[in-house]
């Protein structure tokens, strides 16, 4: 791609909790930003989290504003990938010349991280119906233990009863019993 620096206002958000968390968070994946190569942060805001409103659990979202240049435009596709803004605004250059041979070698990029997000998503898929398949048999074992050990407990209250019943009078023998 043609190596023209590109300066653009991008926009990183984080959710989460505890507000601190998040601010500080955010605070270091912009350092983390500054010092990579080939990135000039000419300014920066981290803005103080906010809670969000009709939430069923407490969530805090905060932003940061960063105001940056870049080499060239392929940079700005890493940047975009790496640090996932949610708004980006080129301010410069006006206009941008690209080779169909720049254009492959970006979209093949493009495509080659796709691929990768889409693993590690099919993974976790994976991973999370494991979990839940082993999570329903131990449910089915707990439920199963609980009854054992309720059956269990139901027999040694019947035994412990019988135990406390005592013989009163023997009549040619026979007992006679009577239940405290």
């Amino acid at each position: 791609m043609e190596d023209k620096k590109v300066r653009a206002i991008i926009i990183l958000e984080a959710l989460g909790r505890p507000p601190e968390y998040i601010h500080e968070f955010l605070t270091n994946h912009v350092e983390q930003l500054k010092n990579a190569k080939g990135v000039q942060v000419l300014s920066q805001t981290v803005h103080e989290p906010k809670k969000l409103e009709n939430q069923e659990e407490e969530a805090h979202t905060c932003f940061a504003e960063i105001d940056l240049r870049v080499e060239n435009l392929y940079k700005m596709m890493e940047i975009i990938f790496d640090y996932m803004p949610s708004s980006i605004e080129i301010i410069e250059p006006d206009e941008l010349n690209l080779n169909l041979s720049e254009v492959n070698g970006f979209l093949n990029d493009l495509s080659g991280r796709l691929h990768k997000y889409d693993e590690i998503v099919k993974i976790m898929q994976l991973q999370s119906n494991q979990l839940s398949a082993k999570l329903q048999i131990m449910e089915k074992q707990f439920l199963n233990n609980a009854l054992v050990a309720s059956a269990n407990a139901t027999q040694i209250e019947q035994k412990a009863e019988v135990k406390e019943e005592k013989p009163v009078k023997k009549k040619k023998g026979k007992n006679i019993v009577a239940s405290q």
